[in-house]
């Protein structure tokens, strides 16, 4: 399989910008006393959205659902990889965070419509 640069390139920038949200989000839920290093925290967050872009740049030659509709594939695969990165800092990190990992499928799917839309307007 061919990788393509372009998608890889629009999806971990896609991931950057999504992190930030993300990372505003989580600084919203952050206890002080708990977090006596939430940068490193807010860092960590942040990261783990720039890999998902970069698995969903990836990953454009993968089809998760048998259909032309790159829609629905883009759907299907950027929230199974949402999901997939998300689990490991939701579950298995400092704290348990379920809105993480709902907003991990979220953030996925998004980042996957928005690389397949504008790697197809650059091809």
């Amino acid at each position: 399989m061919k990788i393509k640069t372009k998608r890889l390139i629009i999806g971990i920038v896609m991931g950057a910008i999504l992190g930030i949200f993300c990372i505003i989000g989580v600084s919203l839920r952050l206890p002080d006393p708990v977090y006596p290093n939430a940068t490193i925290y807010l860092l960590g967050a942040w990261y783990n959205r720039v890999v998902m872009g970069a698995l969903i740049g990836l990953a454009g030659g993968i089809k998760v659902y048998k259909s032309e509709d790159d829609v629905l594939n883009s759907i299907l695969r950027g929230a199974i990889i949402g999901a997939f990165v998300s689990v490991g800092f939701a579950f298995l990190g400092q704290a348990f965070t379920i809105t993480y990992f709902f907003a991990g499928i979220f953030f996925g799917l998004l980042n996957d419509l928005i690389t397949t839309r504008l790697a197809k307007n650059k091809e």
